[in-house]
């Protein structure tokens, strides 16, 4: 991951040279990637952040909801989930903008389990129902998770 991590901010370094603004924030992107897989959590939610400003600065919305998902992927790391709820609610609205329905049934999935983390079932249920209607609508493997999860929530209620 280091290796990467350098070959990234090398990457970074020629697009901020040349004014590549996407390749900039894709190359933050997967910065914050990386420093996530390294648990350095406040690290990668910085490269994140830094990331969206510039996707909203070029309108690239879809790379915008990606960041603002993995935001909340990393807020959820740090034990923050209110925090995250906040950054998944912005990325499904973004994929629903796009009509991004693989996004839309992660994001909706990712805020059922963050739900559930804080107690809150039937907005976890809620979440997670959506997420399988998208994921059945796709044929994604991921609807027997969510099949799965709902089943453990519902035994919750």
């Amino acid at each position: 991951m280091e290796q990467a991590i350098d070959y990234f901010k090398q990457a970074l370094d020629i697009e901020q040279e040349i004014g590549y603004r996407h390749g900039e924030g894709i190359d933050l992107g997967n910065l914050g990637l990386a420093y996530a897989e390294l648990d350095q959590m406040e690290r990668a939610i910085d490269y994140h952040k830094q990331a969206i400003d510039i996707a909203r600065e070029i309108r690239d919305k879809r790379g915008e909801g990606n960041c603002l998902g993995n935001l909340g992927i990393a807020y959820t790391k740090l034990g923050q989930v209110e925090e995250a709820t906040d950054y998944y609610k912005q990325a499904l609205q973004v994929a629903k903008e796009t009509g991004d329905q693989k996004q839309e049934g992660e994001w909706n999935e990712n805020l059922g389990i963050a739900y559930a983390d804080l107690g809150q079932v039937e907005k976890a249920i809620e979440y997670t129902e959506e997420a399988l209607v998208i994921f059945e609508e796709l044929k994604s493997p991921n609807a027997e998770q969510a099949r799965a999860f709902l089943e453990e929530l519902r035994t919750k209620e």
